[in-house]
């Protein structure tokens, strides 16, 4: 496994797939054995999900389960911690897939709109705390909605994509002193909740994370990038343990089976 060097695009102009592929594929095997996502989630390398990777030129991903799932290792029944190298951007995400199990969705489903946006808020806190000092990054709630015309082989055709900053549903009084940044407007999350939590006929995901645009993040040519995606993730943590109590100690138990 090659040593990871970094992403080394400045810019949508500087993006290409072939060395965006080989930086993703050297990161996950590195943060598939981090100590911190070990610590935190259980991880290992038997949580790497995809190691062959075809995508659209604009963007390649790859995941790390974060559930077992009874008979199953089926990393769309189950969150994960998704990277994805794109053209403008990096997005480190934990994913809630559009089969994840009945239990997850009714939890969300449980909470309401208030309860995911008292979850949100904390993981943003959390999020901020672990990336301190760290710049340029922005915090995402996405929704996207796919379909496939050819079978799962194929490449998506994607229906519809609803990305927010989370700061947007932060009260006024929460925000960040100061005349810039997002503003209030909880339309959003409500949008996102909506589309996601009752199980639609359509397929559906909800992602929750960080975006690291390449202009405002230079240091994501760096090899200390890598324990930055890991800090994000971890930032997530709180919304994994708001939808599924037994998640992080499923996870770790899952860890010395064969």
């Amino acid at each position: 496994m090659p040593s990871f060097e970094g992403i080394p695009f400045r810019n949508w102009r500087d993006y290409d797939y072939a060395t965006a592929r080989r930086a993703l594929v050297s990161a996950m095997g590195q943060l598939c054995r981090h100590p911190l996502l070990k610590k935190e989630y259980g991880i290992t390398p038997r949580c790497w999900v995809r190691r062959r990777i075809k995508d659209e030129d604009w963007y390649v991903w790859d995941s790390l389960r974060l559930l077992p799932t009874a008979g199953s290792r089926d990393f769309r029944k189950v969150p994960h911690l998704t990277l994805a190298i794109r053209r403008d951007d990096v997005f480190v995400r934990l994913n809630f897939p559009n089969e994840v199990k009945a239990s997850e969705r009714q939890m969300l489903a449980d909470l309401g709109i208030e309860g995911l946006t008292q979850a949100l808020r904390q993981t943003l806190a959390a999020l901020r705390r672990e990336l301190q000092g760290v710049s340029g990054w922005v915090p995402v709630v996405e929704v996207v909605q796919r379909h496939w015309d050819r079978g799962r082989s194929a490449l998506p055709t994607y229906d519809a994509r609803l990305s927010a900053d989370l700061r947007t549903a932060l009260p006024p009084a929460r925000q960040s002193h100061g005349g810039g940044g997002p503003k209030y407007q909880p339309a959003w999350l409500q949008a996102a909740y909506g589309a996601f939590v009752p199980k639609p006929d359509a397929n559906i995901r909800l992602g929750v994370g960080i975006v690291f645009p390449y202009e405002k993040c230079g240091w994501l040519a760096q090899p200390r990038s890598l324990d930055r995606f890991a800090h994000a993730w971890v930032g997530c943590r709180h919304l994994v343990d708001a939808t599924n109590k037994n998640a992080i100690s499923a996870a770790r138990s899952d860890r010395g089976k064969p």
